[in-house]
């Protein structure tokens, strides 16, 4: 088994795999008087601020020249990413900023009935069950959020039911932590939420909800929730491989191997769309995997759902790699965000990193905005199958771009290895890794 090149990889991938939030990027008014001088190639009327951020970003002075406005579209997103951020504590799975709040409660959570979604036809009317429903608002207290979360919760104490084991993850929001169920000796992983330091809780309940509501064999599914205290602990599905990140950072993978990984994510993306929800942070980190084979999609916290009024979505929420163009754009979307987006965790899977991986903040908007279809440094050694399927994941023309359903079709799936041998080529992955770690 060939393996991928050291600790550069996972370094390099620091800068972008944080959620972002950014604001409308384009039709941007920056100040009063601001313009290009084509004669001199030279922006006249920037205020110190927008000088400085001009030089930091090391535009070449071709690229100013020949789109100005769409540098200043990947200063003005920077510049709003940057205040987003000190603004908040950013949670490690969701990151909004206000007005995605008012977002939240029209849409995020709507309840659908079942049923395909037609992605290559007319929109249906849809028929919606009418069920309580949880909405957001700004002006809930910290108390009204808690009532809603408990409202969710399973009154035992979870000490009494789970062995805390190993420590999984820490970020600032809380630890993830394996558990053994005493009762059932199922094995779990625990999400452990410090309610204290999340910035926005009400997504928190949305995120739960749709988790409830949604099983399927290629997601990680939600097993309980308890509030202790100032904590909430989630319980989910455990899987023992971890995220396809260390698989593509570590090792090359084979098509087959690919295929299969592919297979699996597809029937889950299906699933979501079928039940009209937008994953909207498809990438490696959020695809885990079992010594056994078993692939699953995991972090709901970006999920939205399509209702019949409002059949596309405008605000920009996901991890700046792997955003669509026309995220990045500020144009309605729908779902065939998350088919983008899989089509980076594809290169990813060729490449062992996204596209863009090493440019700064502002050059990655300037190129998913611009450049349209990202280069893949090995398509050299894909087969035509490989190769039409990742350009079938990465029209810019969303009408173009595939849908989940086409996708699960495509010729390329038929190399797929079976889950078990899959499982295998992942524990052997795990060795060279580890060995790898201790040098």
């Amino acid at each position: 088994m060939e393996l991928k090149g050291t600790f550069g990889g996972l370094s390099s991938r620091l800068g972008c795999t944080h959620p972002v939030y950014v604001g409308d990027p384009l039709n941007i008014k920056l100040e009063n008087h601001v313009g290009f001088d084509r004669a001199r190639g030279i922006f006249v009327g920037l205020s110190e601020h927008w000088m400085q951020l001009l030089k930091a970003s090391a535009f070449s002075q071709k690229e100013i020249e020949d789109d100005p406005e769409a540098v200043l579209s990947s200063l003005r997103i920077h510049d709003k990413l940057q205040r987003e951020t000190d603004k908040f504590m950013l949670r490690a799975s969701t990151v909004v900023e206000e007005d995605e709040v008012d977002n939240v409660e029209e849409e995020a959570v709507e309840e659908a009935d079942g049923g395909h979604l037609a992605d290559d036809r007319d929109e249906p009317d849809f028929n919606y069950r009418s069920r309580p429903r949880f909405h957001q608002r700004r002006t809930m207290t910290d108390a009204d959020i808690n009532a809603e979360l408990k409202k969710r919760s399973n009154p035992e104490d979870p000490r009494g039911i789970y062995d805390i084991q190993k420590q999984l993850g820490k970020g600032a929001s809380g630890t993830v932590h394996m558990a053994v169920n005493k009762r059932t000796r199922q094995v779990v992983a625990i999400k452990m939420m410090d309610l204290n330091h999340q910035p926005k809780k009400e997504l928190i309940v949305a995120e739960i909800d749709i988790l409830k509501q949604n099983r399927h064999e290629n997601i990680v599914n939600f097993v309980d929730c308890y509030f202790l205290g100032h904590e909430l602990w989630v319980v989910m599905e455990y899987l023992d491989g971890g995220s396809m990140t260390d698989l593509v950072t570590f090792i090359v993978m084979t098509e087959d191997q690919m295929a299969a990984v592919c297979r699996e994510c597809l029937r889950a993306i299906e699933f979501l769309h079928s039940q009209k929800i937008i994953h909207r942070d498809i990438k490696s980190d959020n695809v885990l995997l079992g010594t056994n084979g078993m692939v699953k999609l995991t972090d709901f916290g970006f999920c939205a759902r399509l209702t019949a009024e409002a059949s596309q979505r405008t605000t920009q929420l996901g991890t700046l790699c792997w955003m669509a163009p026309e995220v990045v754009k500020s144009i309605p979307y729908g779902n065939k965000i998350d088919i983008w987006s899989f089509g980076i965790m594809v290169i990813e899977m060729i490449d062992g990193a996204p596209p863009y991986m090493n440019e700064n903040q502002y050059r990655i908007y300037y190129q998913i905005a611009n450049k349209g279809k990202p280069d893949i440094k090995n398509a050299h050694k894909l087969s035509p199958e490989l190769k039409d399927f990742t350009d079938k994941c990465l029209q810019v023309e969303v009408d173009k771009r595939a849908s989940a359903v086409q996708l699960l079709g495509h010729p390329f799936l038929r190399k797929a290895m079976s889950l078990k041998f899959l499982g295998e080529a992942l524990t052997e992955a795990r060795k060279q890794k580890e060995t790898i770690m201790r040098h």
